[in-house]
């Protein structure tokens, strides 16, 4: 049984004072709240030159530092008077995990095996009633590499925010300096994201483009994890066929083909794909660079199962990019003002949505951190090797990032494993999708 000992638990605080305030969470972060801790791990080949201990305080000291501008990330959660989530900026800290394993080892790790124990083997657990913004665990394997696994709580803020705060930890942990400049600053005023007074809602063109709140499944399915890593040529056939489109709209095109194919569903039905867009460009009054906060919204694009099952790839990427191209100013504020009047609404004696579950067999859930600098965490160990969630994601959803190497992404699909629906097929649907996923990477039409 592979195990991983803890040998130190500290609170990191700032190394300096820190303002002491409420921070008003905008309804972007506010939706944010109920998913909870969002984790993520590095793989790191690690430097057997470097003692352990050395690596931790550089990586202590550092961080203490960058909590300084990011103080909100030392901070907890609370709530006003009127139940709304906020932060409370109080330099409580930041909970600090050492750990260390004698059996395992990097290529365990680098195999993927046993996703589903990766999250309790190296992300520390949170306990929610602590109301702590971000926990950090430090692994050393029994080979001399580092698994850095990380909780961050939601509300904080988006993937370019935390991408920022690994970034500016790095530097300092590599001996840099931040530069105290408006361009590179951290931003916490989360009012440039606030609802309008009153809120307004163009619901045709809102509908347009954004999904609604899709319901899971409340039954837990057994689940099933498959990482496929798609070569740099097979995203360039898959691009050609797309007529040059994105990397994200061609691969995500034959992905959903793949899963419409795999899970058999009825011609006469629609399929449904969803999939996060910030609005960090679309919103008129410029945010700045340095913005920390929640900026993103769930678009959803339809489709026909024939369509998807026989049509082109081109097209179905172009279904897939129209929500995309229809964001503007106005569908962002539109969005913002839908989930400020939402937690308005919102009932407290109405029981909350399951927060498991699994996806319509119609849904297709999209998570890319395509673009995001994940592969810049150097704290001085190198660059790591993969960053990507411990875990699966909701069953009936695909997870995928930058290359993992020089020449190949990385695709991670969560499938639930249930008996065949599909007509004249024995094999269940998370067989059949590893059947059509690879062979169809060597595209044909």
């Amino acid at each position: 049984m592979e195990s991983v000992r803890v040998v130190e638990t500290s609170v990191v605080v700032p190394s300096e004072g820190t303002p002491m305030r409420r921070l008003w969470l905008s309804s972007l972060d506010v939706d944010t709240a109920a998913r909870g801790y969002v984790p993520v791990m590095y793989l790191y080949g690690g430097k057997p030159d470097v003692p352990s201990e050395d690596v931790v305080e550089r990586l202590k000291a550092a961080l203490a530092d960058a909590l300084v501008p990011f103080y909100p990330v030392a901070g907890r959660l609370a709530a006003d008077s009127s139940g709304r989530p906020e932060i409370d900026c109080n330099a409580k800290g930041v909970l600090f995990t050492v750990a260390r394993s004698d059996d395992l080892t990097a290529d365990y790790v680098r195999g993927f095996a046993a996703l589903s124990e990766l999250r309790k083997l190296f992300v520390p657990t949170v306990d929610v009633e602590s109301g702590a913004m971000w926990a950090v665990q430090l692994t050393f394997l029994k080979c001399g590499g580092v698994v850095m696994g990380t909780a961050l709580h939601h509300v904080l803020g988006d993937a370019p925010s935390a991408a920022n705060f690994i970034r500016k930890w790095c530097m300092i942990a590599c001996g840099s300096k931040l530069v105290n400049d408006e361009d590179d600053r951290p931003c916490h005023d989360r009012g440039l994201m606030c609802a309008r007074s009153p809120p307004t809602v163009d619901k045709d063109l809102l509908n347009s483009v954004m999904s609604p709140k899709i319901s899971l499944s409340a039954a837990a399915r057994p689940v099933v994890f498959k990482v496929f890593h798609v070569s740099a040529d097979q995203v360039a056939d898959l691009k050609r066929l797309c007529q040059r489109t994105s990397t994200f709209r061609a691969v995500t095109a034959h992905v959903w083909r793949c899963a419409v194919t795999a899970r058999g569903l009825v011609p006469g039905s629609r399929a449904r794909i969803s999939f996060l867009a910030s609005l960090r460009r679309h919103v008129r009054t410029r945010l700045p660079p340095g913005y920390f906060g929640n900026t993103s919204i769930m678009l959803s694009a339809t489709a026909a199962v024939t369509d998807i099952v026989s049509g082109t790839l081109a097209s179905i990427s172009d279904t897939i990019g129209a929500p995309v191209q229809r964001l503007n100013n106005e569908v962002a504020h539109s969005a913002i003002d839908y989930l400020e009047l939402e937690l308005a609404r919102a009932d407290n004696d109405e029981p909350p949505p399951p927060k498991e579950g699994s996806l319509p067999d119609t849904d297709l859930k999209v998570v890319s951190w395509l673009g995001m600098p994940t592969r810049d965490a150097d704290f001085g160990l190198g660059m790591p090797e993969f960053t990507r969630p411990p875990d699966g994601s909701t069953p009936g959803s695909y997870f995928w990032t930058a290359p993992t190497t020089a020449t190949a992404f990385l695709c991670q699909l969560t499938w639930s494993r249930r008996a065949s629906i599909s007509l004249g097929s024995s094999s269940p649907p998370h067989q059949r999708i590893s059947h059509f996923l690879p062979g169809a990477l060597c595209p044909t039409t």
